[in-house]
């Protein structure tokens, strides 16, 4: 399912940040099929083998949260997924109000995390790698468009100050 596409991406980028070795990918693939093969006599039983419980027994959990984070917490508390995509990086998206009080560039070990700013109608307002760039070179047009489009929330002169999310309306 989703899941597993999910969680395979994550040990791949994992794998390319911090190779473990003889353990890659391909052969934790192929020792996990074999394993569930074994019993099976039939790709339905195959299904029902838990397969993706056995790919996940195979890797280490805490290796794989140093290398490849499930989720991060922005400036406003808010928890968001990490996306891996094998072609993109990993990235993320939320409010832009989420990002206000981070300048630094955020990374996973050697790769940029591509932001996706949202709008609060939840449409892509920004994408970029570049937090402090966007801050000084678009956010200043932007935040004119978005204070002028939605007067309810915060759009402050300095986004590098955080706004703790239980002070922004929803």
């Amino acid at each position: 399912g989703d899941g597993m596409d999910r969680f395979l991406s994550r040990v791949a980028f994992a794998e390319s940040q911090q190779p473990r070795g003889n353990a890659e990918l391909g052969s934790l693939l192929d020792r996990v099929l074999r394993e569930a093969c074994e019993g099976a006599s039939s790709i339905a039983e195959l299904r029902k083998s838990g397969l993706s419980d056995l790919v996940r027994a195979h890797v280490e959990h805490r290796w794989l949260e140093t290398n490849a984070p499930d989720r991060m917490t922005l400036a406003s508390g808010r928890n968001v997924e990490i996306q891996y995509d094998e072609a993109q990086g990993p990235w993320i998206e939320s409010y832009l109000q989420d990002f206000f009080g981070m300048t630094k560039d955020l990374s996973i070990g050697k790769s940029r995390l591509t932001i996706h700013l949202l709008a609060p109608n939840k449409r892509a307002v920004q994408v970029t790698q570049d937090l402090e760039g966007f801050w000084t070179r678009h956010y200043p047009t932007i935040r004119k468009e978005l204070a002028r489009r939605y007067p309810k929330h915060s759009w402050p002169d300095d986004p590098t100050i955080a706004i703790p999310m239980k002070h922004r309306p929803r």
